[in-house]
Order: structure tokens, then sequence, then C-alpha cells
């Protein structure tokens, strides 16, 4: 039972890193059990936004110019080659925390990703969502309908293996009303007014062609009698459309400011300095920077990294492909923790290993450790807890390092939301800090944190080294959970202290201090109504 879709990520990778691009091909796909009418236009909008963003983009990027590295056409692969984009459209497609109200989050995505993903094979009864991010900052995409049809009310006429716009896939489900009946119903000029929003979200977006489907699945769409045309307007974009070299080769020595994006300095590529990355840096005085992209640059290790973070506190740093490993990082992080007091980001392939292990339901090991924890204690707000009725939980996620401000409005973020079931606890740490005023959807998704079902609280004879953030929950007769309390436990102390005493011993520790009072007087009303735990949880 249910309104089965599935999702498919496409792009063109070359066969060699930084060759031209190839052909089409799926590189990440999910199952959807309930998932129909506006959902699709709504999970796609999102993915757009999220891939729009440079930091983003730059990720995504690099997963579609190494995927022959990591997956091989020939063999039947159950892996997922490439965990960010499948981590980014996940959250986009069902996990995103600020529309938790749609029934959607009341059953998950699965990734199924098996070789080409062919549609053919897929259980479904409301089509299919095809994104293509060759290109990141400019995706393409479209809807259709398989051999299966449509369930919406008005599917009769839809051509299968066609493209479909947003308006096309909407209004079967959801047929446009006469001017009359608008005119007589309020409730129906809403509801209107909601479809033509989701609709129009996806106006700046070309839509995917029929041959590129075909490209991408060969075995569904070639094989296919159905006419080549689609129903409704095409977007005349290039076949030939690849990644956009130029958005991720900036000049070595330019800076890219770009909204809330770091300012990045591109030192990328194979020994651009040879022997001395380090003279790249040295008119540049302190705070000119926030960002690093040493992706590919052998000549960047261990020693360099340390010297670069010693004369700039930097926000980001992209290390993909550089020397730098991750004992490296672990021991920096370990015997250097002031070098990272601004640091939200570090992009680098073994801290998106647990991408591909989440994807893959295996656990999560932590490869560093936490720098700060936040758990939530209370009734499990999923779907199914009627079958733990009355059984108290723990969740929690780890972060290896924070920012001040990343963290003031992540825990602000999920305080709002007690109800966050455990993965999307998860998304929220996993933004960077996008600024005051800015949505959820603009923000640069930089990390997985850890996630743990079965939380060890520190005891009398364990001090956690950490931060530990710990918020209890109850739920109201009508299901909703809320914070019943709140406590934060400081490195190595087995006492819990309210909010100001946790800013103060970041501030005196040499932390930077929130640079929005705005955020921490937010954070401050919603925790401020249910004081400071003082029970004993050992």
């Amino acid at each position: 039972m249910g309104q089965r879709h599935q999702i498919y990520i496409i792009a063109r990778p070359p066969l060699k890193a930084g060759g031209k691009p190839g052909e089409y091909r799926c590189i990440a796909a999910f199952h959807h059990q309930w998932y129909y009418g506006k959902l699709p236009l709504k999970g796609t909008n999102r993915l757009k936004h999220l891939a729009r963003r440079e930091a983003n983009a730059a990720l995504i990027e690099n997963e579609v110019q190494s995927f022959y590295s990591r997956f091989d056409p020939k063999e039947r692969d159950d892996s997922c080659p490439c965990p960010y984009t499948t981590h980014l459209a996940k959250i986009a497609f069902d996990l995103s925390p600020s529309e938790l109200d749609d029934h959607v989050n009341t059953s998950r995505v699965s990734n199924i990703f098996r070789g080409r993903a062919e549609p053919c094979y897929g259980d479904n009864n409301d089509g299919i969502t095809v994104v293509d991010v060759s290109t990141p900052t400019k995706p393409r995409y479209c809807f259709a309908s398989l051999d299966h049809g449509l369930e919406g009310e008005n599917a009769d006429d839809c051509p299968p293996l066609t493209p479909l716009t947003a308006q096309q896939y909407l209004r079967f489900y959801y047929a446009e009303p006469e001017e009359h009946e608008l005119a007589q119903d309020v409730e129906l000029q809403a509801t209107e007014k909601l479809n033509l929003d989701t609709i129009h979200n996806l106006d700046d977006m070309p839509l995917i062609t029929r041959d590129v489907l075909c490209e991408a699945w060969p075995r569904t769409f070639k094989a296919s009698r159905h006419d080549d045309d689609s129903i409704g307007p095409v977007a005349n974009v290039d076949k030939e459309q690849g990644p956009d070299r130029d958005s991720f080769n900036a000049d070595i020595d330019s800076l890219k400011p770009e909204g809330s994006s770091p300012r990045i300095l591109n030192l990328s590529g194979p020994t651009v300095s040879p022997g001395n990355p380090l003279s790249m840096l040295k008119d540049l005085g302190p705070g000119a920077i926030s960002g690093l992209d040493a992706s590919g640059n052998k000549e960047v290790d261990k020693h360099i990294l340390r010297q670069i973070l010693e004369q700039h506190p930097l926000k980001w740093v992209n290390i993909v492909g550089s020397s730098v490993t991750t004992d490296d990082i672990g021991d920096l992080l370990a015997s250097h923790p002031r070098l990272f007091y601004h640091m939200e980001a570090i992009i680098h392939p073994q801290l998106f290993v647990d991408m591909e292990r989440t994807s893959l339901g295996l656990p999560c090991p932590s490869a560093f450790f936490p720098a700060f924890r936040f758990v939530v204690e209370g009734p499990d707000p999923s779907a199914y807890s009627w079958r733990d009725e009355g059984i108290i939980k723990r969740r929690s996620i780890s972060l290896p390092f924070f920012s001040t401000d990343q963290l003031i409005q992540n825990i602000l973020d999920a305080v709002q939301r007690p109800e966050l079931e455990l993965d999307q606890i998860g998304v929220v740490f996993s933004c960077s800090y996008r600024g005051q005023g800015k949505k959820w959807i603009e923000s640069d998704i930089q990390s997985l944190p850890d996630r743990s079902k079965d939380t060890i609280e520190a005891t009398a004879e364990q001090a956690f080294p950490g931060y530990t953030f710990l918020i209890r929950c109850g739920k109201t007769n009508r299901g909703k959970n809320f914070i019943r309390d709140y406590g934060i436990r400081l490195p190595g102390e087995l006492e819990y202290v309210d909010l100001d005493a946790f800013l103060a011993h970041m501030e005196g520790e040499g932390r930077p201090v929130p640079t929005s009072l705005d955020a921490v007087e937010a954070l401050r009303s919603v925790l401020g109504r249910s004081g400071v735990e003082t029970g004993d949880d050992s």
C-alpha cells in the first residue's frame, strides 16, 4: 500500500578525472513509499537551493569528477558511490527540518542505487523525479510517468516515459479550478495559491530532455515505443552541457565572497606553488580569508595546514586529495584544538565515510573524539513509537569540532523542534552558520555528525572531555514533544550548568563570542522556561 515514487540524481561524470564529460549516469537513487502531488516539486526545489550553494556545489562536483574511481559499471555494485550527493538529496527529498508537517516524513526514503538503477525495475505507481547535477549550480529536472501510469485523478491522458514539467505533473493530481469556483471558495483560493507557488518555484530550472533520459537509462527509455515528443514546452538545453569548470577553478589569488559563503583562497590543483604553498598567503593579513581550497594539492600536508591555521582563523577547509591524512586531522584536533575554534567544515573523504555507511544501514564509528554532544531524552517521536509506548529513549549526535555561531544556531534550530527524529537532528547539526534571517534551505551542508540511539552518559567515574548538551522531553496529550528541562556539562565536569555558564566557559577557553545576541536571546527564551536539569542520570 502506498503511493510509490522514485527519485534519481543523474550527471555526466568523465571517464577520467578532469576529462571531458562522458555519458549520463545515475549517481544516486531512492525509493519512497508515499510521494506524489506537490511533494516531488517541493523536494526538487529544496535540492535546487542546496546544490546552488557554492560550498555544496564544490562537493557535488568533486564526487561527479571522481565517480568512476569509486564505481565499476561492469559490476553490480551495492555501494553508495556519491555519499555526499546522496546525503544532500536525501535531506532535500525527505529529511528537511523546515517542512515537518508534510506527511512524507512518516515514510522514509531508502537508497536503492544499483548500477544503472533502471526506473523500469521500480515498484512505482506515482512516477519518478529526475534531477541533473552535471553543473550543480545550474541543475535541471523533469518528472515522468512510467508504464504503470500515475494515480492522480486527472492522469488518464498522461503519456508514459515522457519528460513532464512541474505544472504538468502537479495538474495530473490537482486540476486547475475554474474562475467561478475560485471566486466562491476562499479555501480553494488558498489551496490554488499554494499549488501555483509550488509550480513557479521551479520556473528557473530547465527541463531535462528525453534524449538525456535515453542516454542515462537505455533499457527503460530507448526500448519504449512511445513518441519522443513531450506534452509541453521543453527547454532548449544543449546536450553537451557538462560541468561548469569555471565555477570551480578561479584564479589562485582570487577571493570569492558569495553571500554567507566563506571568502575562499583557491590553492587547489597539483603543485600550484612548488615546494611552498605558504608563499601564496604571505601578503594576506589576518581575516582576509575565511576558507581555503587545497583540494588536489599534494604540497599541502599536516605541517603546512597547521601553519596556515595558525596564521588565519579559517571556517572552511577543503583538503580532498591533499597530503593530509585522517590520522593527521585527528592528531591536530587532539594536540592543537584551538586551531579549530572557528572551524565549521573540514572537507576530507574520511568525514563522508559515515554517509555511505548510513545509506547501507551500517553503524557509523567516529573517526574523531567528539568535542560536543547534543542529547535528547524522551519519547520516541517516530511514526512507529506506538511499538515502544512509554519507553524513554535517548538519541544523540556528536561533533569533532564546531564554531560558536554555528553551534548556537544549530542548537536553536533543534530545541525549537523537539519532535525531530535522530536523522533530522543530524541534518540540523550538519549545517554551517548561515547568518541571521536566512532560511534553513540556504544552508551549507558540510558534514555529517555521528549519530547514536544508545547514548552513554558520563558517570561519577568517567567525565566526558567535551561539552554535553542534554534536553529532556515530554509528550503532550496531542502527541507533540516539549522540553521538560535541560542542562549542559562542561568538559571534564559532572554537574550541569545553564546556558549562560556554557557561553562564559567557551569564551574563557578562547572561543569567539557569539556575533548575534538575538540568536542567544532566542535560545535563552526557549530554554529559560525549562530550567536546568538536576537529576542523576548515571
